[in-house]
């Protein structure tokens, strides 16, 4: 093997091992803050269906 693709293979390997550093990462951090933001979103929404559900006089099935 010669020495620039042994080079070319190391840089390789090392952005290799910093993607999957930056997965980890992401997937630690960024995933609970995502989960919480879609958790307080739906409840807002459901909240908001509610109010108008019953300002409007519907039922749950949104009949009168």
């Amino acid at each position: 093997m010669n020495r620039r693709g042994q080079s070319t293979l190391e840089y390789a390997l090392i952005l290799g091992a910093i993607l999957i550093a930056l997965v980890g990462l992401a997937t630690t951090i960024i995933a609970p803050a995502v989960t919480n933001s879609m958790t307080t979103s739906a409840g807002a929404m459901t909240g908001a269906t509610g109010k108008l559900q019953s300002e409007l006089g519907l039922g749950k099935e949104g009949t009168r």
